[in-house]
């Protein structure tokens, strides 16, 4: 009885494998053009995670929630060095900013020194002959 049973979902999912045939090959060009930060390609490998967490769930498609598991790493991995690449620039933004900010008020401070500053002649002023 079991194995009359288990017939309709294994029917289930060798179509699953099959649809999933298409979406492979989408995500094979998509690795091939897209870069990997490319915020397209991660939202379609995670539809793709979805399909396969979905087939796992109501397929028991081991092999499934395997490729969901590992595509889920994968996309993790990849926001990480995405977020850590954008702290960094935001960084190095900030601290060039902050350079720019020292560099003006360099200036400021430098004007007002001068503007300050008493002219002291280094000679007496020489009077022309009188006629």
């Amino acid at each position: 009885m079991t194995t009359l049973r288990s017939i309709p979902l294994t029917l289930l999912r060798m179509n699953y494998r099959m649809l999933r045939i298409p979406l492979q090959l989408i995500e094979q060009v998509a690795e091939s053009r897209l870069d990997e930060h490319d915020r397209s390609r991660l939202t379609y490998e995670g539809f793709l995670v979805q399909c396969d967490r979905t087939a796992a769930t109501h397929l028991g498609d081991t092999v499934a929630a395997e490729r969901a598991e590992e595509l889920r790493r994968h996309i993790l991995a990849t926001q990480m060095t995405v977020a850590l690449q954008r702290r960094r620039l935001e960084q190095r933004r900030e601290a060039e900013a902050a350079d720019r900010t020292a560099q003006w008020e360099e200036r400021q401070r430098h004007k007002e020194r001068l503007r300050a500053a008493t002219v002291v002649p280094l000679f007496d002023p020489i009077e022309p002959p009188s006629p």
